[in-house]
């Protein structure tokens, strides 16, 4: 697994949540965070549903989120920006750290549709799936077929959220960029046709150039 850190972009916002005023925190600067070979465990919810089960429901509706798992090292270099890292322990005793990471697409209602738009290429997440012979670019509708995907592998680029709440303070971790690698043999998400093996990394050219 490559950890890489990049530059931290300075802003201000503000967001009520349950009555409580959350504040961007300038005063810590926290570079955004690239992993690269990162495993994703536990739950994950690319589509934003509620998801029902048994024991009850959970996932607020809309909210995509996903996790990967770290080792102990990293998990305590994050620690020390306080990225929320968490861990579960499972019947056996076994313990995965992992960190929570939020999908988030922005619609930009209040601008023209041009400008909207020209705001979501700029400023919305990218996800791409990987397979033997296609990169796709997923969407905020596609991506929900992630959630049945078999995923061998992600190259991520994270963006931190400093932010406080009174006395506390964390930093949460929201997607900018990622690649999905899918297991060979897996078409859920994209069907290969055989017929296009052969030549899967032959160019495309022009007519003029033959």
């Amino acid at each position: 697994m490559q950890i890489l850190f990049g530059h931290f972009k300075k802003t201000l916002k503000y967001i009520y949540r349950k009555g409580f005023l959350i504040m961007r925190d300038n005063s810590r600067k926290v570079s955004p965070l690239e992993i690269n070979g990162a495993k994703i465990v536990l739950r994950r919810n690319f589509s934003g549903d509620v998801i029902v089960t048994k024991s009850g429901s959970w996932n607020q509706e809309g909210k995509r989120t996903f996790n990967i798992e770290l080792d102990q090292e990293l998990a305590d270099m994050l620690v020390t920006d306080l990225w929320s890292v968490k861990q579960y322990e499972n019947q056996d005793g076994e313990v995965t750290l992992f960190l929570p990471i939020e999908i988030k697409f922005n619609t930009y209602d209040k601008y023209d549709k041009a400008t909207a738009e020209e705001l979501k290429e700029k400023f919305n997440p990218k996800v791409y799936i990987v397979t033997d012979q296609h990169k796709v670019l997923l969407d905020e509708y596609s991506l929900q077929l992630l959630d049945k995907a078999r995923i061998k592998y992600v190259n991520l680029r994270i963006n931190p959220y400093p932010w406080v709440i009174g006395s506390k303070v964390g930093t949460k971790a929201y997607l900018d960029k990622m690649y999905v690698v899918i297991e060979p043999g897996d078409d859920t998400v994209v069907k290969e046709d055989p017929l296009d093996a052969e030549f899967a990394n032959v160019p495309l050219g022009e007519l003029d150039e033959f």
